[in-house]
């Protein structure tokens, strides 16, 4: 048994102590437990941050005796790139996953007296995180992060298999550390609301809500940042193409968001349905990562682990199950938690008898309902192409999101206006979206997606611009406070207009690509592309692999100017004697489209060109940002207390 595992072995007994000192403490009352707990807890992240340290030096000393090492760094691999090779396969992510949660348990351990909540809650909380802590490191545990690497393997690939080019990006350096930070930090929300079932305390929103807004945060960014090393990276002519795993990203994404909205009174925050929810992000949370594990239920996507599986949707489900042990666990898991949280609520609104308000139940319904059909869309489109998915997906997800703003406004606009007004007001943008449709069917002007959601997007970034000019700017604070949640709508409300307007008005060329010679020229929109030459080189992977760098080189006129630009594709000798093609893109970035260049080689003097007009991109840039932005200023300008006088502000003004 190597250092590794030794630790690995610690962190879970100290993640096992830390949970069930927790749980006896709840069920004895004996303080003794409770410091246990305490300390285990702090032992855990310990542990792993060793267990992390000691993957680092292994990978930046390249130890290729680990097999770990081995299968995803090489000898000759940057430094950096070294590094961001401890979470580049699933049992490293896995691991940085374990560390996060551990990080928060430790937070919420060293802050329980500033809290100021009840040592049952504490103890609650200590028993969930610590449980998730412990499950994830046994799961490591299982995947042998530690095994050697066969002498056999070593022979045939001294220098180590290497990483693939495209994830040697910064953009996939930041990636999957901000997704698995959040996606831990949601186990933090988890806990607090398992604590608020079983200690009642009324005071958990001082725990959870810090939590939700860094997740969500957290989740923006990781999504954002994957977009754009999509948009750059991939070659795929998009940063969005409603990948299976994608898609999946929403969902914890949907659930905290939701958290977020429903906190709206200290009813809202006593009652079963905001802890329910709590539980949710998490259950959601596995559920993004079972969609991933599972690659050969979904068919292709270049995130999945697993190969395509043929059969209907039921004996795919069976198949990939029976498969892998570590994916039927997951799903037992995700099952467990759902049914955990389900029983607690109930027994909670059977026992407390509390009012549900309607504006908490609305946004819970709508965000579930709105989640529940993505995953429906998902299972729907399995076996189409990319073109037909992200089709399909796109015009049925912009009917969703019409019908859930109006619902959202009608919601937002009660309190101030009363039923009868938020109603017409609801109907008013509704019949609006109706007309907008009727005119697009008939006159065939504008896409039927664009048109139905512009009144209630319009409407949204109307209201919540008027909002803005209207807060107080004294104190500063208030302001930023009060100011981060309007951005953040106008910011989301921008990046889906500009995704609706760049999918339905792109344009390419008649075959989406086509065969130049040195010397030919293809038109698309005011842009002229020319072909200037094709070159090669040799080129030698960091693993020591042969290849070759060929390169096209283009003029493109027209959009303001001329540019002479290359693009470059890395082709390496793969191990199986096939061929590997790492593509290139060179995007050329405007304020209302973007030129999208990229090409396959077919000989010396010809390549098959891919040429794309792609509309507001900068506006999904920008409204990320916005969005971003306006997260960040409500978790860095608001306090609990703040909260509270929010609350209590609203209650008293009806806003």
């Amino acid at each position: 048994m190597n250092l590794g595992t030794v630790l690995l072995a610690a962190a879970a007994v100290s993640a096992l102590a830390a949970s069930a000192g927790g749980g006896l403490f709840l069920a004895r009352g004996n303080g003794r437990w409770e410091r246990i707990s305490r300390y285990s807890a702090l032992l855990s992240l310990a542990f792993l941050t060793a267990v992390f340290i000691l993957m680092a030096y292994l990978f930046l000393t390249s130890d290729l005796s680990i097999e770990y090492v081995w299968s995803h760094s090489s000898v000759g691999i940057d430094p950096f790139y070294k590094l961001v090779g401890v979470w580049a396969g699933g049992e490293g992510g896995l691991l940085l996953w374990a560390w996060f949660m551990s990080l928060a348990l430790a937070v919420e351990t060293l802050l329980e007296g500033r809290r100021g909540l009840g040592r049952r809650f504490s103890s609650a909380f200590r028993m969930a995180a610590g449980s998730m802590v412990l499950l994830f490191v046994l799961i490591v545990m299982a995947a042998d992060l530690f095994a050697l690497t066969e002498a056999s393997e070593l022979a045939l690939h001294p220098q180590g298999l290497g990483m693939s080019l495209s994830l040697q990006t910064l953009e996939m350096a930041l990636h999957p550390p901000l997704v698995f930070a959040a996606y831990a930090f949601c186990v933090a929300i988890f806990s607090a609301s398992i604590a608020r079932f079983l200690s009642l305390e009324d005071d958990w929103l001082k725990v959870a809500l810090p939590w939700a807004r860094l997740a969500g945060l957290l989740l923006a960014l990781g999504i954002v940042v994957g977009a754009v090393w999509a948009y750059y990276e991939l070659g795929w002519g998009g940063f969005w193409v409603w990948d299976p795993v994608e898609t999946a990203s929403l969902l914890p994404m949907l659930v905290v968001m939701a958290f977020l909205h429903a906190h709206r009174s200290r009813a809202a925050a006593q009652g079963y349905l905001l802890p329910l929810l709590g539980v949710l992000s998490f259950v959601y949370v596995l559920l993004s990562s079972f969609i991933t594990r599972t690659g050969g239920l979904w068919g292709s996507s270049v995130h999945t682990y697993g190969s395509s599986v043929s059969g209907s949707m039921a004996s795919r489900f069976l198949t990939v199950i029976e498969g892998d042990k570590s994916i039927m666990g997951l799903f037992i898991v995700i099952v467990l938690l759902l049914l955990i949280g389900c029983v607690l609520s109930y027994r909670m609104s059977k026992r407390e008898r509390v009012r549900v308000e309607d504006s908490v139940l609305g946004t819970v319904v709508l965000h579930v309902m709105f989640s529940v059909l993505l995953l429906l869309l998902l299972i729907k489109n399995v076996g189409l192409d990319q073109g037909e998915n992200f089709m399909d997906f796109t015009e049925k997800t912009s009917y969703l999101l019409t019908i859930m703003l109006i619902a959202l406004l009608v919601m937002e606009s009660y309190p101030r206006l009363g039923r009868r007004k938020a109603l017409m007001l609801g109907t008013g943008i509704g019949l609006a979206s109706v007309m907008l449709a009727v005119v697009a069917l008939v006159t065939g002007s504008i896409p039927l997606p664009v048109a139905i959601i512009l009144p209630p997007a319009g409407a949204t970034l109307t209201a919540s611009l008027f909002r803005l000019v209207r807060t107080d700017r004294s104190p500063a604070r208030r302001w930023i406070r009060r100011a981060g949640p309007i951005l953040a709508h106008v910011g989301l409300v921008i990046v889906v207009l500009s995704f609706l307007i760049s999918s339905y008005y792109q344009s390419s060329l008649p075959e989406d690509r086509e065969i130049m010679g040195i010397g030919d020229q293809v038109s698309l929109g005011d842009r002229t592309v020319s072909l200037l030459e094709l070159a090669s080189e040799p080129w030698t992977s960091s693993a020591g692999v042969p290849g070759e760098v060929r390169t096209a080189t283009f003029e493109v006129t027209g959009g303001g100017g001329t540019r002479v630009v290359s693009v470059s594709n890395h082709y390496e000798n793969g191990y199986s004697g096939s061929l590997l093609v790492h593509g290139g893109t060179q995007v050329l970035n405007g304020l209302s489209e973007d030129l999208y260049l990229s090409f396959d080689w077919m000989s010396n003097e010809s390549a098959l060109v891919q040429v794309r007009l792609l509309p507001m991109v900068s506006g999904v840039w920008l409204g990320s940002a916005l969005l971003i932005m306006g997260m960040s200023m409500m978790l860095i300008a608001t306090s609990f207390r703040d909260e509270m006088d929010i609350i209590s502000d609203r209650a008293r003004s009806g806003d």
